[in-house]
């Protein structure tokens, strides 16, 4: 099995590299100037590839600047663009081509399955609208997955070390009101869907890679003083956020309830259905 991966080197992509290799699968890296060169020298990298995983993108979880805005745009729309455009160009496609999005495509403050056509109007949804529809464009010839990602929690990099530093300090505390939804997901179950998706051919389509329990903010607070056994005394307020992320911000106060609908239905299992479980396995005992 040949997989290419752009995004390779993020919190996925690392995990990914890791469990294709010990499956004794070839990886192709598609490193961000790849995607600066013509397409005679980029569409060759993808000849053999019986999967491509499409992960590359600027992060979030930063100021939304105009110029780290124009970042996010052009790091999802450009590289999406150029791949399904190898892959037209390609005489034997893919077999399959994982695209990333994310959870942020929905609307704030509602509850959304698959199905859900409520979609939010601010960047980062029609950010999400723009990168699912370049993904959508993909040849006919070659199965197509959009993985809606959730906040995907792992000990070492992404959301999580940066969540809990505050509550090691006895600083930590809920969001605002702390009612705000966290669609999150433990990375491991991110991995497990992908190897899924690409080991069961009868998927295809819209997928929320979300664990099956929603939760809140204050949840997810009350879960890390308990296995941490600090006290969660503070709580950082509306301000604070919008000071340090600028629009960014609604990501954090304003986020969706997503359900897994339609991984369940397909027969995945999760590993970790939990918040619980997820944080027991990642900074508990």
């Amino acid at each position: 099995m040949v997989v290419a991966i752009s995004g390779s080197s993020g919190l996925i992509g690392t995990h990914l590299r890791r469990k294709f290799t010990e499956k004794g699968w070839v990886i192709v890296e598609l490193k961000r100037n790849d995607f600066l060169l013509p397409d005679e020298d980029f569409v060759p990298k993808l000849i053999n590839a019986d999967v491509i995983v499409n992960l590359a993108g600027a992060p979030v979880s930063k100021r939304w600047t105009s110029i780290h805005k124009k970042e996010m745009r052009d790091s999802r729309l450009i590289t999406t663009a150029k791949i399904v455009k190898s892959i037209d160009l390609l005489n034997d496609k893919p077999r399959l081509l994982i695209s990333a999005s994310a959870v942020g495509i929905y609307e704030a403050e509602k509850q959304h399955t698959e199905t859900s056509t409520d979609y939010s109007r601010d960047f980062l949804g029609r950010l999400c609208q723009d990168w699912e529809r370049e993904a959508s464009r993909v040849h006919s010839d070659t199965r197509l997955i959009i993985a809606r990602i959730g906040v995907v929690l792992d000990r070492e990099k992404g959301a999580l070390p940066s969540m809990i530093k505050p509550f090691k300090y006895g600083l930590g505390g809920k969001i605002h009101t702390g009612k705000q939804s966290f669609p999150w997901v433990h990375v491991e179950d991110v991995v497990a869907s992908f190897l899924y998706f690409i080991e069961n051919e009868s998927t295809s389509g819209i997928y929320n890679i979300t664990a099956p329990q929603q939760i809140d903010n204050l949840l997810l607070t009350k879960t890390i003083c308990r296995f941490l056994k600090k006290p969660a005394f503070f709580r950082v307020p509306k301000l604070v956020l919008k000071i340090t992320f600028g629009e960014g911000a609604g990501m954090i106060l304003n986020a969706p309830s997503v359900i897994p609908e339609r991984l369940l239905d397909s027969g995945y299992r999760f590993k970790y259905l939990t918040i619980k479980s997820a944080l027991k396995d990642l900074i508990g005992s």
